[in-house]
């Protein structure tokens, strides 16, 4: 199965949010993933500059990926969930895999990040599921190779220094660099309260205008 390739898959989750590690854990147990790979990062909440705490949070763990030098990680927000049946999702996740990778994920990766959810703006097909990320906003559960994951800190580093939500500078990578996405999507953004935007959110009608090439 492509998860096999992951070294860690880190979640990101506020303090007082319990609830939402609580239907996370959940999901992915659905998934038959191990618990011994999933940790924890603990999430910054900036109130007033919510889109900072969350480059933040990312970048904590990207750097934790980076201690542990993981080949493959996957890093999620802890409001993704399914919207298709976790046998789907893998077959989906599967055959997505099978093209990123060579000899089944054991090789060199031919791609640096790899959304499993975003908000995709404009994509590319390549083989259904999989599309070439042109632009895309959010980043709620990707999977980052190890080459790329100082690339990606470097990226946060810089969104922080600009003072900007980093998945507005992620949209100048992605046209050069090798992003991908599955796409229709498998999995969306729980509608809920989001401690970044203070307001109830339901992000899911944000997809309805990709633009395919």
């Amino acid at each position: 199965m492509w998860w096999h390739a992951l070294d860690c898959i880190l979640y990101l989750n506020l303090a007082h949010r319990p609830e939402r590690a609580s239907r996370l854990l959940a999901t992915l147990d659905s998934l038959g993933l191990p618990r011994h790979l999933v940790r924890r990062v603990g999430a910054t909440s900036l109130p007033s500059r919510g889109y900072r705490g969350c480059t933040l949070s990312h970048r904590r763990a990207v750097r934790y990926a980076l201690r542990r030098q993981c080949r493959y990680v996957w890093i999620l927000e802890d409001d993704f969930e399914l919207t298709v049946s976790p046998e789907d999702f893998h077959a989906a996740a599967q055959r997505a895999w099978s093209q990123l990778t060579n000899d089944a994920g054991r090789l060199t990766a031919r791609f640096d990040v790899w959304y499993l959810h975003c908000t995709p703006l404009s994509l590319e097909p390549v083989a259904p599921p999989l599309h070439r990320v042109v632009r895309a906003l959010a980043m709620p559960a990707y999977v980052v190779s190890g080459a790329y994951l100082p690339v990606l800190e470097q990226i946060y580093t810089r969104a922080l220094r600009e003072n900007r939500p980093h998945d507005l500078v992620t949209q100048e990578y992605q046209p050069w660099q090798r992003w991908y996405t599955l796409f229709p999507p498998l999995s969306r953004q729980s509608p809920g309260y989001s401690d970044i935007e203070q307001q109830e959110v339901d992000y899911t009608r944000l997809e309805q205008g990709v633009k395919l090439g």
